[in-house]
């Protein structure tokens, strides 16, 4: 059946495109270029121009065009750690084209600290955590997915090394990476209006970057939180830190609303893929969740499950036909998802709906309110930092 067809092509997480190639780097930067000026906010054509080393093909992955639009955000982020940098105990960050802010850097501790804070079973679930929190591998896996620290061997990545200041620095370049990719919706919209696959593709690259938003939040929280009770100079010196607060209020701004945003068109782009058959079967072998997955395809076809049944000879062939696809779609889902661990990692909507849970935590909410500056905007910020 085309629908099951469709179900096995989500479920493989590798895609053989077909699309126009882009054989060397000019070629690949002309395309990033061409897109982004078209379809991009200033910001972000801002980081991508001021790579004149032209770094941006280091984290391209592929030369075909929708393996070149999947690392656009990718490539994006890691440019924006480029365009900061550290100069003489000061951390200087990309707020937007127009706005860069100076943090002085100072009493900060490692956020590997956090480990003898945060429960196990935390930390184990949240995906980014082992990468920029715990210290605990320099890759993070997800299916196929990967996600890599780029820094010298016999370095920490600042997230762990400079504490807050690190973390508000991933903070900052996972927006700008999933600010790019979520720009280039109306792109989908006119080359790819009936691609699945490049529907699902955008979808990953969005709404997993989405996920980063609520874990670099609860990130934040946990730091402060164990700086307050452990730690008292480093959280004083970082309430007592306008221009790191300032900072920080202005990107949580940004990043609310593009979320914000992002919910408000999610409907339209999930209608495209068949994002719903993973997330809501656990592929168990159970024999409510085959009937499940027997309904959803039906449903997914335009028909009930409810009138197959009225037929039971009818009932029998369909159930006959689709056991063999769901023990496939079984086997292929515990070889790219072995544990349920990793499938919860690949399931961004159950992740972000957990992660969301988690911050509503009272003492969470309370210490990075108190973080934030009420009131600032970016009309008047730089009254804050004199």
């Amino acid at each position: 059946m085309k629908t099951s067809l469709l179900i096995i092509s989500f479920l493989s997480f590798a895609w053989m495109y077909h699309a126009q190639s882009y054989p060397n780097k000019q070629a690949r930067k002309n395309f990033y270029q061409e897109i982004s000026e078209k379809y991009n906010s200033e910001s972000v054509k801002h980081i991508l121009s001021e790579d004149d080393e032209d770094d941006f093909d280091l984290y391209v992955d592929g030369n075909k065009e929708l393996e070149l639009l999947e690392s656009y955000g990718t490539v994006i982020h890691e440019l924006l750690h480029g365009l900061n940098r550290t100069e003489s105990n000061k951390h200087r960050y990309f707020v937007e084209k127009g706005i860069t802010i100076e943090v002085p850097l100072n009493d900060y501790y490692n956020s590997k600290k956090l480990n003898h804070f945060v429960r196990k079973g935390l930390q184990d679930s949240i995906f980014r955590y082992g990468l920029y929190v715990g210290g605990k591998s320099e890759v993070a896996e997800r299916g196929n997915e990967k996600i890599r620290v780029n820094h010298r061997l016999d370095a920490e990545v600042m997230s762990i090394s400079q504490g807050i200041y690190g973390l508000l620095e991933e903070f900052n370049a996972y927006y700008y990476g999933n600010l790019a990719a979520f720009e280039l919706m109306e792109y989908y919209q006119k080359k790819y209006p009936d691609n699945e696959d490049a529907w699902e593709d955008f979808e990953h690259s969005v709404l997993g970057d989405a996920v980063a938003y609520y874990e670099f939040k609860l990130f934040m929280a946990w730091y402060l939180e164990y700086a307050k009770k452990n730690e008292r100079k480093s959280f004083h010196y970082s309430m007592d830190n306008m221009p790191l607060r300032v900072c920080y209020t202005l990107l949580d701004n940004k990043y609310q609303a593009l979320i914000s945003a992002i919910e408000s068109k999610q409907d339209l782009f999930q209608k495209k893929t068949d994002d719903n058959m993973l997330s809501e079967l656990k592929f168990d072998g159970s024999k409510e969740d085959f009937e499940q997955f027997m309904s959803k395809t039906l449903s997914n076809s335009g028909m009930s499950i409810d009138d197959i049944k009225k037929d039971p000879e009818m009932y029998r062939a369909f159930e006959k036909e689709m056991k063999p696809i769901y023990t496939q779609l079984k086997q292929q889902l515990k070889k790219e998802l072995p544990s349920s661990l990793s499938l919860f990692h690949a399931n961004h909507k159950a992740q972000i709906k957990w992660l969301k849970q988690l911050l509503s935590e009272k003492t969470h909410q309370q210490i990075l309110n108190e973080f934030r500056i009420k009131g600032l905007d970016q009309s008047n910020y730089q009254k804050y930092l004199r």
